[in-house]
């Protein structure tokens, strides 16, 4: 028997949910997707025994949770994910009444093959000395060159880089806390060996002149030749996460270049949820998603509107054009006029206006800080797993349906958007 619900807010579309029912009784739950809305008749779509029984059993004690919205396909990864992660600590039998995982939906990077041979990599015992790979001594010189796997917006950070110069001199050549070179060796010959991390170490050691040797973990062919290059790039991306050795961690900008290569070779969107759990992983705070999700997705827009700038409409000289569009709008007979950025629309500010001038007409003046916030802000068609196309009502269909139903026939809201790109001179 349900005993309590806890559904989060939904969004104003959306196209599946992702759902538990979890048995307080025994600590066990049962984790499902559904393709549409929360409020329809659906209830699941398990066919293990023991848990449809204790469902209709008046004596037990259900909760049920809508957890997370999105696509479909968003959807059917994030539960799989979970079901995966839990099968491989061997708690799945245990821990849930699923019988099986689901299916991986994208054929993208499987976060899960990357952060096992990740913890593998970084694994160490109770003496604090590597469980799977061990570190040993190499001459320098044989790194100096070597092919490297590039996961990062920029090769060298010349800034950070000066850094470890200068506390290698300062330390004498002192590597103590540096971590050991990661190489993925190649299928047959040493000159198929890649860096997988630490370029900044390698290049400011050779600029010291203090260092002959560092430390180095080799990883055979064996263990990451089922990985893809996109895999592979990001365990190395792990391997940077933010701490406090001396060297260059992963930054935004470093993940933006991830996220576009992701989307150019698997179509993957750089907001989707798959992505944001690999973000997660690598430990790059909210802000800094979001910063990297941007960027992503202006850089993929610019390689498709070749010659073109985004306009940044809070910075200048453009902050000025939006003013005078504001001042002249609130210069006609019967109009008010604000402007207002498309990720933080509030409707009480037009209520306010009208009951401010007393006039009767609102023109708000919108533009786009992200083309993230411009794509929540219209209406778009996304093709479903069947094939079919779904139109997805966007901030402003919304916000005018909601302001004629609600407001008294004498007032009209209204909207322009701002241009989103403009000639960079190239054309």
């Amino acid at each position: 028997m349900i005993i309590r619900e806890k559904i989060a807010r939904p969004p104003s579309s959306y196209d599946a949910h992702l759902y538990t029912f979890i048995d307080v009784d025994i600590n066990k739950q049962y984790l499902g997707v559904h393709k549409g809305a929360v409020d329809d008749d659906y209830q699941h779509s398990s066919t293990n025994v023991e848990f449809i029984t204790r469902l209709n059993d008046p004596e037990t004690h259900f909760e049920f949770h809508v957890l997370k919205y999105g696509s479909f396909e968003d959807m059917l990864e994030i539960e799989h994910s979970i079901l995966s992660e839990s099968k491989i600590q061997g708690l799945l039998s245990k821990d849930f009444y699923n019988k099986s995982t689901g299916s991986r939906k994208y054929k993208g990077p499987n976060l899960n093959k990357i952060t096992n041979l990740y913890n593998k990599i970084v694994a160490i015992d109770e003496e604090g000395n590597p469980e799977n790979f061990e570190i040993i001594p190499e001459n320098l010189l044989v790194h100096k060159d070597m092919e490297r796997i590039q996961c990062r917006f920029k090769t060298i950070d010349k800034t950070n880089q000066e850094e470890i110069t200068q506390r290698l001199i300062a330390s004498n050549g002192d590597i103590s806390k540096c971590n050991p070179i990661v190489v993925f060796e190649g299928e047959n010959t040493p000159e198929g060996d890649r860096r997988g991390n630490g370029t900044h170490t390698v290049t400011s050691c050779v600029a010291s002149k203090l260092v002959s040797e560092i430390p180095v973990m080799r990883i055979p062919y064996e263990n990451h030749k089922h990985l893809t290059e996109i895999e592979r790039k990001r365990v190395c991306s792990l391997l940077n996460k933010p701490d406090e050795m001396v060297r260059k961690t992963t930054d935004w900008m470093d993940m933006a270049k991830d996220l576009k290569d992701n989307y150019l070779e698997h179509k993957i969107e750089p907001d989707s949820p798959y992505n944001k759990s690999f973000m997660d992983e690598v430990g790059l705070s909210a802000y800094f998603q979001e910063r990297a999700i941007d960027k992503a997705m202006k850089d993929i827009a610019k390689d498709k509107l070749k010659g073109m700038n985004f306009i940044e409409w809070d910075a200048s000289p453009h902050d000025a054009e939006l003013s005078k569009d504001v001042d002249d709008y609130n210069d006609k007979p019967d109009y008010c006029a604000f402007q207002c950025s498309s990720a933080s629309f509030k409707a009480n500010r037009p209520l306010e206006l009208f009951e401010k001038t007393n006039k009767k007409n609102c023109m708000i003046i919108m533009y786009h800080p992200t083309l993230k916030a411009e794509k929540a802000w219209n209406d778009r068609e996304e093709q479903l797993k069947d094939g079919t196309w779904k139109t997805f009502e966007g901030g402003q269909t919304k916000w005018t349906r909601r302001f004629k139903e609600c407001l008294k026939p004498k007032y009209k809201v209204h909207f322009i958007q701002k241009d989103m790109w403009e000639s960079d001179g190239s054309k």
